[in-house]
């Protein structure tokens, strides 16, 4: 499967001073930003290169599924950070169109439930 590369980009929130995010935080979320790209990319070049007629696997090792498994964590953590970080230049506001709808639809007591849900888990401070 001929899968490019990725590379890590620039974000504008890193030429500002944000309010409730320090500049060390987002140094290390762009550290794992950089090692989620590296290891996609990694796992990329292993996919590409395999000669999928003749992966074998059993019920204890299959060399395509552990590479998979690798693979899907190291992307999804690149799209995620690369979510985050690309939004944290935003004006800011209250979520509109769509995204509104989703939370109305999801949470009963709107976007101050969805907000006050949200705030709470952030400040649990987990990994993820």
């Amino acid at each position: 499967m001929p899968w490019n590369e990725i590379e890590a980009r620039k974000f504008p929130a890193f030429d500002k001073d944000l309010d409730g995010i320090s500049r060390q935080t987002m140094e290390d979320h762009y550290k794992l930003y950089e090692g989620y790209v590296k290891k996609t990319n990694e796992c990329r070049k292993i996919l590409n290169d395999l000669d999928y007629s003749e992966v074998e696997g059993n019920q204890a090792y299959s060399r395509l599924r552990a590479v998979s498994v690798d693979y899907t964590f190291a992307l999804l953590g690149f799209k995620n950070h690369d979510l985050y970080l690309g939004h944290l230049c935003g004006e800011g506001g209250e979520p509109d169109g769509r995204f509104a709808e989703l939370i109305e639809s999801e949470f009963h007591g709107g976007v101050e439930e969805w907000s006050a849900a949200t705030r709470k888990a952030a400040a649990r401070r987990g990994a993820g």
